[in-house]
């Protein structure tokens, strides 16, 4: 069979698991033929090829060759012959020359479709907690909110030009014609509302109810979150501080699902995320889920 006589991938080349977990459907395996088929000495193999798979790029997929693929998984090429019926099973080529296998086909396809609502929900959240820039037109410049003063009324009109050099004082002098003059009235700032401190409490129980819930709230504690309240209007919301905390959860490092090397996993406690610059990681998307924990091939008693 050619090339052009086989399918086309099912997905892009360029998907790679990146620490995403191939999850184990114990059920579906023990019922399966291939796992009856395999016996007890061949069933490490058949993990170890899924492990393979997972970790190759695209994603689940296995070469052609059966030199290659038992090369790849780490059999000695003599006894691979006779488990090859087994260990290759199910496994098909596609017209980029590589091997497929349903199952696992089936599985990138729902992470796929998973990072991409997760992208979406993400992009979403930081668009509606953006901060507008607000400016004033004024022909040939731009005024910034953060170039107005205090004062109630700012006038952005043009100041009278010098008298040309040369020019007499008392001679006629021809300035430049101004078309319009633009003033914008600022109104006073309003005052900012009193940070509910309780309200919050209450949401971040809510929201996180695995994370460390505080027991007592006074001191640089209730100080840390009343600044962040008080340094952005958007934030002077409960709206705003549902969506994020609903973001917060959705982070496996703070919620402590995931552990690094040399310690356990993270608690996060809402004094800590008050702080100014943790505050501000969180903000940037530091602590977001760019490589999701490995789940273990092996779990399930397998």
């Amino acid at each position: 069979m050619t090339p052009t006589d086989l399918n086309e991938a099912p997905y892009p080349p360029e998907i790679k698991a990146r620490g995403w977990g191939f999850d184990i459907d114990v059920e579906r395996i023990e019922a399966s033929e291939t796992w009856a088929l395999a016996g007890p000495e061949l069933r490490p193999w058949l993990l170890m090829t899924w492990i393979t798979a997972w970790r190759s790029q695209p994603v689940g997929t296995m070469p052609a060759s059966p030199r290659v693929f038992a090369a790849r998984i780490g059999m000695q090429w003599v006894p691979f012959q006779d488990a090859a019926e087994v260990l290759m099973r199910g496994w098909v080529q596609h017209a980029d020359g590589l091997l497929y296998h349903p199952v696992i086909t089936e599985r990138v396809l729902a992470m796929s479709e998973k990072r991409l609502k997760d992208s979406v929900r993400v992009a979403t959240w930081r668009a509606r907690n953006a901060k507008p820039r607000n400016t004033l037109q004024t022909g040939d410049t731009d005024v910034t909110d953060a170039d107005a003063t205090r004062d109630e009324r700012v006038s952005t009109t043009p100041l009278p030009l010098p008298i040309p050099k040369g020019e007499k004082e008392g001679d006629e002098a021809t300035l430049p014609r101004t078309d319009s003059t633009i003033e914008k009235t600022v109104t006073k700032k309003k005052p900012v509302p009193d940070c509910p401190h309780g309200d919050i409490i209450r949401l971040w129980g809510e929201k996180l109810p695995s994370a460390v819930q505080p027991r007592t709230w006074t001191g640089a504690r209730a100080d840390a979150l009343k600044a962040r309240w008080r340094e952005d209007p958007d934030r002077q919301s409960l709206d705003w501080w549902t969506g994020f905390f609903e973001h917060i959860e959705k982070s496996d490092f703070l919620m402590g699902r995931t552990s690094g090397r040399d310690r356990g996993p993270f608690s996060i406690t809402l004094d800590w995320l008050c702080e100014a610059r943790n505050f501000a990681k969180a903000l940037d998307g530091q602590y977001d889920n760019k490589e999701p924990q490995m789940v273990s091939l092996l779990q399930g008693g397998i």
